[in-house]
């Protein structure tokens, strides 16, 4: 199967079988997957021995390995972009920009997973019904991975709706929101809604598909040749502090002031709609109306956030390029901006694919548990509550922001002279993944 073929013929559903045949076999051995699972050490060399039909794997031995990928290349991602972040504040973009393609890359891994798509190393293969699909494609992991995002995204025979109830405002998922809309929505209408939605603010293909060449740029290409001048890390720790902000967990809502935002964003895409504006409603009248369908009282952070046009500089951030033009200068923000949002999108599939399956952070705490102490997140016994983590953080934004408004410039030596627990936590931005994904 072709691209195209293989992303039409997956079945999403059977990654959540995966899940549940994780559950009910080996979680209590504090395991995702046995190892008598073949995918489980090498899965390149493990699907080509299935396909060349000299070890051929059990289907329940794929589902078990899609599931554990939307997880495992989750959590990977985003300690990717921690380490992005660390290196932009210590002055390295070219590695920042290097490190958040990755973060960007398995962002995007995992979302495929949870589509029923496995991208290897010119060996992708997808599930249904019918067992095992082996793709026809021969592109390298990166060259895969863009093209089966960009398949995803340009099919007109996809149903995207399902995506929306991984995102949370006031307690509600955004599928929530759109059936509260006072103006027929049919399932075919939402799945636009939902693929122009996320368009606007995620999925644009020509953006991946340069960063993997800005990432080979910095990787291979001498750096610090052009644009080597100071580096203005006053706009760079503003711009890592509203990432922080806009991640921030409220009560249910794990991404709080993001998905506000990425409410506007659909609200307007729904308010576009000829039936909808035409009847004379505007976007603040279609979005109070739903709010009071839903039994709430409008949201004031999101009558802001439409009023000043759902502008922000991480939004903007994302759907620049890396490196300019034609100048070359290194613009991590950018990069570290859009792979924030894939991951975003990720964490939203984690955490659906494991509250499908009735998987909360305790059945998996074996990996957690491990993952936050190794990461420096916390000693000893996992936190009952993840949003704990946002504590040690705030404490650091704060510092920031009040160093930020005495416009002094920072000097990079004099702040991690004097303040370096402070800059320790402000650059773990991989706290994000515990209350993003886990239920």
């Amino acid at each position: 199967m072709n691209y195209s073929q293989l992303v039409h013929s997956t079945d999403p559903s059977l990654v959540v079988d995966g899940m549940n045949i994780i559950k009910a076999n080996h979680l209590a051995n504090n395991n995702f997957l046995p190892d008598t699972n073949p995918l489980k050490f090498n899965s390149q060399s493990a699907i080509e021995a299935h396909f060349n039909n000299s070890r051929p794997i059990a289907i329940n031995d794929v589902k078990s390995f899609m599931a554990t990928s939307v997880i495992s290349h989750c959590f990977d991602g985003w300690l990717y972009l921690s380490h992005a972040v660390d290196s932009l504040l210590k002055g390295d973009k070219g590695i920042a920009i290097h490190l958040a393609y990755y973060a960007e890359l398995r962002g995007t891994l995992s979302f495929l997973a949870r589509q029923g798509i496995s991208v290897h190393n010119r060996k992708c293969f997808g599930i249904n019904n019918t067992g095992i699909l082996q793709s026809t494609n021969a592109g390298g992991t990166h060259v895969a991975a863009w093209n089966y995002l960009k398949e995803w995204t340009n099919s007109t025979a996809l149903d995207r709706s399902s995506l929306l109830k991984s995102f949370t405002v006031n307690g509600k998922n955004l599928g929530d929101w759109v059936n509260h809309v006072q103006f027929p929505i049919s399932q075919s209408l939402a799945s636009h809604y939902t693929l122009e939605w996320m368009k606007e603010w995620s999925f644009d293909i020509q953006n991946y598909e340069n960063d993997k060449n800005f990432r080979n740029i910095v990787t291979y290409q001498p750096q610090r040749l052009v644009n080597n001048g100071q580096i203005d890390f006053n706009k760079k720790f503003a711009g890592i502090a509203n990432i922080w902000k806009f991640i921030e967990p409220s009560g249910s809502d794990k991404f709080a002031l993001l998905d506000k935002y990425l409410f506007s964003i659909l609200f307007k895409k729904i308010h576009n709609n000829p039936g909808i504006s035409g009847s004379g409603i505007t976007l603040e009248g279609l979005t109070d109306q739903t709010f009071t369908a839903a039994g709430l009282n409008q949201d004031p952070s999101i009558r802001a956030i439409m009023a000043s046009g759902i502008n922000n500089s991480i939004l903007s951030y994302a759907k620049d390029q890396a490196i300019s033009q034609p100048n070359g200068e290194l613009m991590p923000l950018n990069i570290i901006s859009r792979a924030m949002l894939m991951l975003r999108i990720s964490s939203g599939c984690a955490f659906d694919l494991m509250n499908s399956a009735g998987i909360n952070k305790g059945n998996i705490d074996f990996y957690l548990n491990s993952l936050g102490n190794n990461s420096g997140y916390w000693k000893g016994a996992t936190p009952t509550n993840f949003q704990n983590l946002w504590g040690d953080v705030n404490e650091s934004i704060t510092f920031i922001d009040e160093l930020l408004q005495e416009g002094d410039d920072i000097i990079l030596s004099e702040l991690y002279k004097d303040w370096a627990s402070e800059l320790h936590y402000f650059k773990q931005i991989s706290r994000a993944s515990f209350w993003g994904s886990c239920a």
